[in-house]
């Protein structure tokens, strides 16, 4: 066991072990994020997908609740567990901000350097939270609000104390 499990996971994710991903974002090149490179003979337009596209894209959007809240809202992970979906709830403020991935997986086939197959059995992707997507992908517009509001009141700790920490040498980190 790595992590154990915390609390706004009780209920959602099976087991005592921390569950990871908590949410998920479009990753495909396809309909990845257009982005302007200039370097050299490469310059131009291209399309990035992939975890190095969507992780600042939920960094963006933590920003943006920031901005419209007027003020850091802090670690906003447990904030969205809050509004995890439950089939027994009459509350669909889930399925507003989250688009629940319900198909799919992350079982791959790869080839080695014999080239023979070799299959690697990931996870299927179900209704509510699961080890593919989390509890879904973003519905922005819907979510920047709910963040607004749940992250107001929601008392985590946030990386502020990690910043003013000091270091080896004497400094001090500063945020950038």
């Amino acid at each position: 066991m790595i992590y154990t499990q915390p609390g706004f996971q009780n209920g959602i994710v099976k087991g005592t072990q921390r569950g990871v991903p908590d949410v998920s974002y479009d990753a495909a090149v396809k309909t990845g994020v257009l982005v302007y490179y200039n370097y050299a003979y490469y310059g131009g337009a291209w399309i990035f997908g992939g975890t190095s596209a969507g992780s600042p894209q939920w960094a963006a959007i933590a920003a943006i609740a920031d901005q419209v809240a007027g003020k850091p809202l802090g670690f906003l992970t447990g904030a969205l567990y809050d509004y995890y979906y439950n089939p027994k709830s009459k509350d669909k403020t889930y399925s507003t901000i989250f688009h629940d991935v319900k198909s799919g997986g992350n079982s791959v086939t790869e080839f080695n350097y014999l080239d023979k197959a070799v299959k690697v059995k990931g996870y299927s992707a179900v209704a509510g939270w699961d080890a593919v997507t989390g509890q879904g992908s973003p519905n922005v517009p819907f979510l920047i609000p709910v963040l607004v509001a749940a992250g107001q009141n929601y008392n985590e700790p946030s990386v502020e104390p990690i910043l003013n920490a000091s270091i080896g040498s004497g400094g001090v980190v500063q945020p950038h």
